[in-house]
């Protein structure tokens, strides 16, 4: 017995050296393509303080057109930017400057302009809520001046697709989201009396992206590669007009303008919005 023992650890000896010399197998490498679904930089559906101590708005924004120059269009990230996005809000007045908000804004993957033609699906939707604050300030019955910061955090939907370069045999692909901070400030400036307003406004909110995130992935967690990000800031100019046809309802409609304040390549063409408040009146 003792001899058979010995016998079986002199071989375990001679075949750990052997054990260890083979090599593990490569890690799989994949070129990650993800098609992100994401909002315009729209500014919040504002047109000034609620006509009443609480209410609610509705709006529906639409973009008419997105320019893409030749270098995103090769990139194999892409970009699905909504064509339309629906903006509500709750709204409580405590004091008569100051407005308390819960944003919320569903983009719509239904009619999103891509930024180039990779093939991967435009994920259905994307959303996100928050909170805000708006202050009011009226100038001599006339004009006004407003303030709102809203803060939204976005569940942005992905199409993902990891192309296999060698070792792992076959394409992958798989639907998922990532959220993200969306940060809002608007200013807003107008006429105004009883039943109506004209305004004009300045709004600062980041646009969330993912071009230029692709590449080459050498591990099996391929999910966790093209991932998007914060973006670029763009300021986006508006001007409308409001009109309260009945003592608890009022309508506007609206036209934005997104301008890029970084060297960014998507180029936008006006937005349209229309919406409406309902509230308790005074």
């Amino acid at each position: 017995m003792a001899i058979r023992l010995r016998t079986f650890a002199t071989f375990a000896v001679l075949l750990a050296p052997a054990t260890a010399c083979v090599p593990s197998p490569p890690p799989p490498v994949y070129d990650v393509h993800r098609a992100a679904l994401v909002p315009p930089p729209l500014p919040p559906a504002w047109s000034g303080a609620l006509r009443g101590p609480f209410g609610a708005t509705i709006a529906d924004s639409t973009l008419l057109y997105l320019g893409v120059p030749e270098k995103v269009a090769d990139d194999i990230s892409s970009l699905h930017v909504a064509r339309t996005v629906i903006q509500t809000a709750l709204r409580g007045r405590p004091l008569e400057w100051l407005e308390l908000r819960i944003p919320f804004e569903t983009a719509l993957g239904a009619g999103a302009i891509a930024t180039n033609e990779a093939g991967l699906a435009t994920p259905d939707v994307s959303w996100g809520g928050g909170a805000g604050v708006g202050l009011y300030f009226d100038i001599l019955d006339v004009a006004y001046v407003g303030v709102v910061a809203d803060l939204l955090f976005y569940e942005i939907g992905s199409h993902n697709l990891a192309v296999c370069l060698r070792n792992c045999g076959a394409d992958q692909e798989n639907y998922d989201s990532q959220v993200l901070a969306v940060g809002i400030l608007s200013l807003l400036a107008g006429w105004h009396d009883e039943h109506w307003r004209v305004f004009g406004g300045l709004t600062f909110r980041n646009h969330v992206t993912n071009l230029g995130r692709s590449e080459e992935v050498a591990s099996g967690d391929w999910e966790l590669q093209g991932e998007l990000n914060g973006g670029p800031p763009y300021l986006t100019l508006s001007a409308g007009f409001d009109v309260a046809p009945l003592p608890w309802l009022s309508v506007f409609l609206a036209v934005h303008q997104p301008i890029a304040l970084e060297d960014v390549p998507l180029t936008y063409a006006p937005i349209i919005s229309g919406g409406l408040d309902v509230f308790i009146p005074d």
